[in-house]
């Protein structure tokens, strides 16, 4: 009788590679290094899973957002600082427009009391303030080497709104908050024009630091990352990062146009 065919031997199971699931499943010991570093961020809670063992990679975006986000905070401190230096070492304001200095201040100054009222995480918005503050002091200097110097009038006047503007924004009903942020735009849009058609109207961007402007637009970009991270409603602050950057790049051209490509005058 003929014999039956022999039937291959069963395959071995597959092995498990300990290199993979049993790594990514190991948790992090408590109290320690990874811990305590999500820990510094502000972000332990949220990375409780990632502590865990297990995470679907929300942790690592939020740490990296916090970590930009602290890191924009730091450097926006000197973000107005080569400006500053342009105007003191040339003593001159010639190219800046006064209108523009002035829409800047109640312009941050409404991203941060948006940002207080919603209680937004510091990490979010705390660069808008150190900006702001800078942005005050850019105006002080407008005023010391302004010719002619403005009046004391107009001192007063502007003096005035910035403090009525901050007074009635912190007392805004829950309702009406949004109109905080809804001004940002129009606000930025109009101080950056006012700028852009100064410098096209004189010829020169002046004191204007490329340095400052460059700096604005990164700061830009990595708010735009952050706020999708980190804030609840991000849509409105996410538009007034991105137009800023748009506007800062407009400004950026020019300083590059009117100082190295432009054609120089011939000598007769």
């Amino acid at each position: 009788a003929a014999l039956p065919p022999r039937l291959p031997p069963p395959s071995p199971p597959a092995r498990a590679n300990p290199s993979s699931s049993a790594a990514q499943r190991a948790p992090h010991p408590p109290g320690g290094a990874m811990e305590k570093l999500l820990a510094l961020l502000g972000v332990a809670g949220e990375c409780q899973a990632f502590l865990d063992g297990g995470d679907d990679g929300t942790c690592l975006k939020l740490a990296v957002s916090k970590l930009l986000g602290y890191s924009t905070i730091a450097g926006s401190a000197f973000l107005k600082a080569p400006q500053v230096v342009n105007i003191l070492q040339s003593k001159s304001v010639e190219g800046l427009s006064p209108l523009a200095f002035y829409l800047e201040v109640p312009l941050y100054a409404n991203q941060v009391i948006y940002n207080v009222l919603q209680d937004s995480p510091f990490s979010s918005y705390g660069e808008i303030a150190l900006v702001g503050l800078q942005n005050v002091l850019l105006v002080l200097l407008l005023w010391a080497f302004s010719r002619p110097r403005p009046s004391a009038g107009e001192v007063l006047g502007v003096c005035a709104a910035f403090a009525a503007i901050g007074i009635v924004g912190m007392r805004l009903p829950p309702d009406l908050q949004w109109t905080l942020t809804a001004s940002a735009l129009p606000l930025l849009i109009v101080s950056k024009m006012l700028q852009i058609v100064e410098c096209y109207r004189v010829g020169s961007t002046g004191s204007l630091s490329i340095i400052t402007v460059f700096l604005q637009v990164v700061g830009s970009v990595v708010r735009i990352f952050t706020t999708f991270q980190e804030v609840a409603n991000p849509l409105p602050v996410v538009a007034t990062h991105a137009t800023s950057m748009i506007l800062a790049l407009i400004l950026m051209g020019q300083i590059v146009w009117y100082a190295y490509l432009k054609p120089k005058p011939k000598a007769d």
